[in-house]
């Protein structure tokens, strides 16, 4: 027991080397790219956007025209990259005039068919950078060039 303490108290006479810590790098945090456009607007919100759209007064339609405009819905499904591209240099030669245009501007003078049309071809236009969708203070759906319009 004596010998322990003797060397504790010899131990404690040598001078401590101190292991220097290992630096690690760490890298800053990459931040994935976020758009303000697609994070802000949610679903439901432009189910509301269609809803207020398609809620005007249409005139009765026959049995005969419904029937055919779900034929032109396949042809629509199949033939949608040739619509994605119509309907973009369309909306384009509009931006390129105006600069902005509302939603209403963009539905105003079509059927409900066409609206429809009209409003998922521009969710798809919107998901690929070429136009921008916004909803300002007033409520009113804008529509604008994109990033990546050309």
């Amino acid at each position: 027991m004596h010998r322990m303490k003797t060397e504790r108290l010899l131990d404690a006479d040598e001078v401590p080397v101190i292991k220097q810590k290992q630096e690690y790098f760490v890298p800053p945090p990459i931040f994935p790219p976020l758009r303000g456009e697609f994070v802000t607007t949610t679903i439901l919100e432009l189910i509301d956007a269609l809803k207020h759209v398609l809620s005007e007064p249409q005139p009765q339609r026959k049995q005969d025209n419904i029937e055919q405009q779900q034929l032109n819905i396949e042809d629509f499904i199949i033939k949608i990259e040739e619509r994605v591209e119509e309907f973009y240099n369309f909306i384009k030669g509009v931006l390129e005039s105006k600069g902005i245009v509302t939603l209403e501007e963009i539905m105003s003078g079509v059927d409900r068919l066409e609206a429809v049309r009209r409003f998922i071809l521009l969710l798809f236009i919107a998901s690929r950078g070429m136009i921008t969708i916004i909803e300002n203070d007033d409520g009113k759906v804008l529509i604008s060039l994109g990033e990546t319009h050309g």
